[in-house]
């Protein structure tokens, strides 16, 4: 009875401690804290919503970045004090993307998710 419980007691300590390591060597994706401002559209004046704006969610690991919860078209922007670094128009409905960017980009950037009225935008570092 001693012999088994502390041959268990070996396999599961052994077994937590292969997925202690094998959770380190994942890569970790950082969240990305998004807010929200209103853009000017060609009609002039700033719209403002009605209602609460659902914010969607980015976060990155390395140079993949991964952007959640948006169901439409948006032009996605990396912006620096010089002016847009890199942007993409993407096109789609599913809602979840996944980018990866130019191994060029590196530094501190201005993430921009131009959605209708709205910009998304948030730091990252490359």
């Amino acid at each position: 009875m001693k012999k088994s419980f502390i041959i268990t007691f070996l396999l599961f300590v052994g077994v937590v401690a292969i997925m202690a390591d094998e959770e380190e060597n994942d890569p970790e994706f950082v969240d990305v804290e998004l807010t929200y401002k209103p853009v000017k559209t060609g009609l002039g004046g700033i719209p403002y919503p009605r209602m609460p704006v659902c914010v969607p969610s980015a976060s990155i690991c390395d140079d993949t970045l991964l952007i959640n919860g948006i169901g439409g078209d948006y032009i996605l922007q990396l912006e620096t004090d010089e002016g847009v670094a890199y942007s993409i128009a993407v096109h789609g409905d599913t809602g979840n993307d996944t980018f990866i960017l130019p191994s060029s980009l590196s530094g501190t950037y201005m993430l921009c998710l131009y959605v209708g009225n709205f910009c998304f935008y948030g730091t990252i570092n490359l």
